[in-house]
């Protein structure tokens, strides 16, 4: 879950309806805002990462991040939002800016779908 400040949050094994602040964890992301979280499992939380400090480039990255060793993976890069992945990360969709190929047309959004082996890179990266 994202609470106001922008981060995204989760909390572990909570079976009383009670959440103790201690079990309450967030994510560390410097340099952008992390948005629009998923399950890619029960052990990998992926987001949709943007840069803030060059917000004219929209250049977003779609990020899975393992909650035992904090590595993330950069799965898709570009001028996307709006993410989501099929339980166990088979499916992972999003919608894309397309620039048009030809000068007299407009920019348009389209959708986006990856399909791959649950444990698959797409792209390597760093956030």
């Amino acid at each position: 879950m994202a609470n106001a400040g922008g981060d995204i949050c989760f909390e572990l094994n909570s079976r009383n309806g009670k959440i103790p602040l201690d079990r309450i964890h967030c994510l560390k992301t410097e340099g952008g805002e992390p948005s629009t979280p998923f399950w890619k499992n029960s052990r990998e939380l992926g987001y949709l990462f943007k840069d803030i400090w060059t917000p004219s480039s929209q250049n977003n990255k779609i990020v899975v991040e393992n909650l035992n060793t904090s590595s993330k993976h950069v799965l898709v890069e570009g001028k996307i939002w709006s993410p989501a992945m099929r339980f166990g990360g088979r499916y992972l969709f999003y919608n894309q800016w397309l620039e048009p190929s030809g000068a007299s047309l407009g920019k348009k959004p389209e959708s986006a779908c990856f399909e791959g082996p649950p444990d698959r890179t797409v792209s390597g990266g760093s956030v």
